[in-house]
């Protein structure tokens, strides 16, 4: 099995965890280690921006290619094992360079796992919320005021634009039929296209809609090979319960990462 792997602490490690399809954090000129575990040959294997982020090899250990990563300035960069001349890359992880100074959050350091963990900095988790024409669910607008009561407790809300009810400009025309994978390229694009002519390509897209696959909520960062600067999350219509939360701070925003569980209990920010 291929895989992207981060050791315990900071340098090559004999002990270490599966992060391949995750999103990891660095600070701008800080390395920070990671490592590719199965065969390398024919494989590209480091960043899609060689300029953003330099990649360091360390050399290899217990079956792991190790090296290092260092932003040269806050982006979010893909970081891949992809076979040479093909597109496709089965095999990746997201790395979000934040700035100096800019927190992790508590999924690290001594608030990691704090489940009363405020922000000091009264964070504004933009959103824009689309309704696709197959979406029938009636609890959006009670998930959307459910989320934003759970971020205030954490020194955070929501910025929701337009507004948390449907309107024309956020309505997603769309066959009677659920979004299959080779739908999310061009639906993207609608979305980001609205986005970009309002003045709100800073904002997530959350989606509600129907959509082929079996969860309440689905975060894609991809599609067909084609990897996405800006995710976007879909909301299923047979979600019925709070929106649990993953943030990640790209540059100087705040992006919200929304998936939704079922009977389960608010978590902890990360």
């Amino acid at each position: 099995k291929q895989m992207f792997v981060k050791p315990t602490g900071n340098k090559p490690s004999p002990s270490y965890s599966d992060v391949t399809k995750t999103i990891q954090t660095s600070r701008v000129g800080e390395g920070a280690v990671f490592g590719f575990k199965g065969d390398p040959d024919g494989l590209y294997i480091g960043p899609n921006d060689a300029i953003s982020v330099l990649k360091t090899p360390l050399g290899e250990q217990n079956d792991v290619i190790w090296f290092s990563l260092t932003g040269q300035r806050v982006c979010n960069v893909m970081i891949e094992a992809k076979p040479i001349g093909q597109a496709t890359t089965p095999v990746y992880f997201q790395l979000a360079v934040v700035a100096q100074g800019a927190p992790h959050g508590p999924s690290s350091g001594p608030d990691a796992g704090n489940k009363s963990y405020i922000h000091p900095g009264q964070l504004s988790a933009q959103i824009a919320v689309f309704w696709v024409t197959n979406y029938f669910g009636g609890l959006a607008g009670r998930q959307m005021q459910q989320a934003d009561a759970l971020l205030r407790e954490h020194g955070m809300h929501l910025n929701i634009w337009p507004s948390e009810v449907k309107t024309g400009l956020t309505t997603l025309e769309f066959p009677d039929r659920v979004i299959e994978e080779d739908d999310y390229n061009e639906m993207r694009r609608r979305v980001m296209d609205i986005l970009a002519t309002n003045g709100k390509s800073r904002a997530l897209p959350v989606l509600f809609a129907q959509y082929r696959f079996p969860s309440n909520g689905l975060t894609k960062f991809a599609s067909k090979g084609v990897f996405w600067p800006t995710p976007i999350v879909l909301v299923s219509p047979t979600a019925r319960q709070t929106m649990s939360r993953c943030f990640t701070k790209w540059g100087t925003r705040l992006r919200l990462i929304t998936t939704v569980r079922p009977r389960a209990p608010p978590d902890a920010i990360s």
